[in-house]
C-alpha cells in the first residue's frame, strides 16, 4: 500500500511537532514560521515546502532525537522528501546545514547572530566550511535556495508569531505531491 505523504507529514507534525527548539518555539511553530517567511517573500511553492520541511528529519524517525544534538537531520528525511516532493524541495533541505557552515565562513557577524543552540550544533556539523568546500558548495544545484532557506530558518524562532495553520501548508504539499 502506498503512503500518503501529506497525511504522513500531518501525522508526524501533530504527534511529534511539540518538541521545543531554542527553548522558545516548538518544531511545528518553527516550521510554520519558516514557511510563512518564504510565502511572504513570494518564494516558489517548492521553497515554501522546503521551509516547512527543513527540520522534518528531527521527527521523521520512530524515536524523536533531541533537538540540539547533531542527528544529521538534514539527511534523515531526504529520501522521503525526494520521492514525494522532488529535488526542488529535498535539496535545499539537505543543504541547509551546509549553508549555515558556508555563511559562518563568509559573512561577517553571521556566527554571532546564530542562536546558542545553532552555535552548538555547528561544531557537530563540521564547523566552518573550508575555503575549497565553499566554492564547491556554491556550484551545487539548489545552493542559492539552501542559503535563502537558512536565512528563514535563522529568523523563525518567535514564540508569539502568528502564521497560517499547518492545514494551509498541507494543501501546498498536496499540490506538489500530485505534481
Amino acid at each position: 500500500m502506498a503512503i500518503d505523504p501529506v497525511a504522513f507529514v500531518d501525522k508526524m507534525f501533530r504527534q511529534r511537532g511539540q518538541t521545543k527548539v531554542n527553548g522558545a518555539t516548538t518544531l511545528m511553530q518553527h516550521a510554520l514560521q519558516c514557511a510563512w517567511l518564504a510565502e511572504r517573500t513570494a518564494a516558489p511553492v517548492t521553497q515554501v515546502a522546503a521551509a516547512l520541511l527543513h527540520d522534518f528529519g528531527h521527527i521523521v524517525d520512530e524515536a524523536v532525537v533531541e533537538v540540539g544534538q547533531d542527528n544529521c537531520h538534514e539527511l534523515r528525511s531526504e529520501p522521503f522528501l525526494l520521492v514525494h516532493f522532488g529535488s526542488a524541495v529535498s535539496e535545499p533541505v539537505r543543504l541547509h546545514v551546509l549553508a549555515k557552515r558556508y555563511l559562518v565562513a563568509t559573512e561577517p557577524g553571521y556566527f554571532e547572530r546564530l542562536s546558542a543552540q545553532s552555535r552548538q550544533t555547528l561544531r557537530y556539523q563540521g564547523g566552518v566550511l573550508s575555503e575549497p568546500d565553499r566554492a564547491n558548495f556554491l556550484e551545487l544545484p539548489f545552493a542559492q535556495q539552501a542559503l535563502q532557506l537558512r536565512r528563514w530558518d535563522d529568523s523563525a524562532h518567535l514564540p508569539d508569531e502568528r502564521t497560517p495553520t499547518l492545514d494551509h501548508y498541507l494543501t501546498v504539499l498536496d499540490n506538489l505531491s500530485r505534481g
